[in-house]
């Protein structure tokens, strides 16, 4: 499980890209590699929990975003060790 971060930066053409961003994250739950995704306030970039790929697999999907290749996101991706939910169930 990693913990992907993308930050912006130069969120002034952000919005140039965010439909093809926006389907390339549909991609990644329907590939079944992300887990969850959300926004970095304020309006700073987004955040991904990735699974079921390998550390280089997470990578490169991650670098698929369509303002990565732009220089418009930088990346970074920790890896998470097993999270337990507090309520006791799993995923």
């Amino acid at each position: 499980m990693f913990v992907v971060t993308l930050r912006f930066a130069d969120k002034t053409k952000a919005p140039l890209f965010m439909d093809g961003h926006n389907a390339w994250i549909k991609r990644g739950f329907d590939d079944g590699v992300f887990l969850l995704t959300g926004s970095l306030q304020p309006s700073a970039g987004g955040a991904i929990l990735a699974h079921n790929a390998s550390p280089e697999e997470t990578e490169l999907v991650c670098r698929m975003t369509p303002s990565s290749p732009r220089g418009l996101s930088a990346l970074k991706s920790s890896p998470s060790h097993r999270a337990v939910p507090t309520n006791g169930s799993p995923f």
